[in-house]
């Protein structure tokens, strides 16, 4: 049976999306979004897309997505959104895609994407992030892309990074201090996104008291 997923728009207007629980999809993006429930995607099992990117989100609770198992891309970027609990997306192991990018984030707790191992892309550019802990990233061997470039970071461990065997791009702004513990680093096996670093001596080792 059909049922509504609605949102408030920035002119006032309140909208709905159609729903069912044959649903894989849900594309919102561009709609001038300023608040919406998620609450019916919950009727969702089957949904492997949520799409709101370029809206004027200032928050949003991610609670009914911890019912959709399926899910594989979350793309949230170029919002206004200020802070986010990542915790309803710690069991939705087949996530591949998780987009924050260009929002108004100033601290993003990552650990409940400890277990998420089959995360391919991380967005979290432009945003206005003080520090960032990359340790629950430590063994994602399928991260491709990391961006964490345009934040307010001045330094940041990228320990975990050299066990993201398959990391090819790895996006930060080139004033920021990079730093590893040196057991981090396996002799046999450096990331590609990470080899002109090591060469370059761009890395501060730390050793580990």
């Amino acid at each position: 049976m059909p049922f509504e997923l609605y949102y408030h728009c920035t002119d006032g207007n309140v909208k709905s999306e159609i729903l069912d629980s044959e649903t894989h999809s849900i594309g919102l993006s561009f709609m001038k979004i300023k608040t919406i429930d998620l609450t019916p995607i919950q009727n969702c099992p089957k949904l492997q897309k949520l799409e709101l990117s370029w809206n004027s989100l200032e928050e949003i609770d991610l609670t009914s997505l911890s019912s959709t198992p399926n899910l594989e891309v979350l793309l949230l970027s170029h919002n206004k959104i200020k802070a986010l609990d990542l915790r309803p997306l710690a069991k939705i192991k087949n996530l591949r895609i998780l987009s924050l990018s260009n929002n108004l984030l100033e601290s993003i707790d990552l650990s409940p994407l400890q277990l998420l191992t089959n995360l391919e892309i991380l967005g979290l550019g432009n945003n206005k992030l003080h520090s960032l802990n990359l340790s629950p990233l430590k063994n994602h061997k399928k991260l491709s892309i990391l961006n964490v470039s345009q934040n307010l970071l001045s330094q940041l461990d990228i320990s975990a990074l050299f066990s993201c065997d398959n990391l090819e791009s790895f996006v930060f702004d080139s004033n920021i201090e990079l730093y590893a513990y040196r057991d981090s680093l396996q002799k046999n096996h450096i990331p590609i996104a990470l080899e002109e670093l090591v060469r370059e001596e761009k890395i501060q080792w730390k050793e580990k008291l």
